[in-house]
């Protein structure tokens, strides 16, 4: 009994280790990490952890694989001016604009 709880809880250590180090991996790997935003209210609302469930339009940007639950024909559009000032200056113009357009059509089984 005691050799199974220590390889129970040995598992549990080295997956919390692991994860952390995944995780970790990914911060800070690219320059201009925060123009890098998903598409999508629903995924955007819950941090971009929407590749499991992806099963609307923007399946297409988060998991393609996702598009086989969509069960209706579903349109998806984005917009992100990010970095607008809204007063037609020069720095207004072409520094960052994030566009998403889309359309679902399921095929019939």
């Amino acid at each position: 009994m005691m050799k199974i709880r220590l390889f129970y809880f040995s598992i549990l250590i080295a997956s919390l280790i692991l994860t952390t180090s995944v995780k970790a991996a990914d911060e800070g790997a690219h320059t201009a990490e925060f123009l890098s935003h998903g598409v999508g209210a629903r995924a955007l609302g819950m941090g971009s952890a929407f590749v499991a469930i992806a099963d609307d339009a923007t399946a297409t940007y988060w998991n393609p694989a996702g598009l086989t639950k969509v069960k209706k024909h579903s349109f998806s559009a984005m917009y992100s001016d990010t970095f607008s000032t809204g007063d037609g200056s020069w720095l207004s113009r072409g520094l960052v604009s994030y566009n998403f357009l889309n359309y679902v059509y399921q095929i019939e089984d």
